[in-house]
């Protein structure tokens, strides 16, 4: 799915042909009950809707997503539906909420001991504190994202 939203954003599928696809990919998902699967499916989705401007129907597709995630208990999952979340909040200038979401993440992340949540998520973080000219924190972020994803 995520490779999908790529060749879309390249412009080799149409957004219509992307859609159908992912809504095609949800119901069989439902029918044989993957429920990590249905998880990453409807990320996959609210990111499109995203990418779209659409950030009321992203977000609320999104939180879906979190919600079936916390049933299915897949950690990375979890940690990157409350970053796609954030990243909803960001694109829309709502910049405290993006941080605590972010800051969410990395919680998680760090609790569950996922390298790939806190390397995104200290990444994250480091555009943040960026945005807001705090250079200091945007550096320190952005380094514990290179250690993290090394790991």
């Amino acid at each position: 799915m995520y490779r999908l939203y790529h060749i879309y954003k390249r412009k080799e599928l149409k957004f219509d042909e992307c859609l159908n696809y992912i809504l095609i990919n949800i119901e069989n998902r439902k029918e044989i009950k993957d429920t990590c699967g249905l998880s990453i499916t409807y990320r996959s989705l609210g990111n499109f809707w995203r990418y779209q401007k659409n950030y009321r129907k992203a977000d609320t597709i999104l939180q879906e997503a979190l919600t079936i995630a916390k049933k299915c208990g897949g950690i990375d999952e979890i940690a990157k539906s409350y970053m796609d979340i954030g990243r909803v909040h960001y694109v829309k200038k709502e910049m405290d909420s993006a941080r605590l979401l972010f800051l969410k993440a990395l919680k998680f992340s760090e609790k569950n001991n996922y390298h790939g949540g806190i390397a995104n998520a200290n990444y994250q973080l480091s555009r943040y504190y960026n945005q807001q000219k705090s250079f200091p924190k945007s550096l320190k972020h952005l380094d514990i994202a290179k250690l993290s994803k090394n790991e």
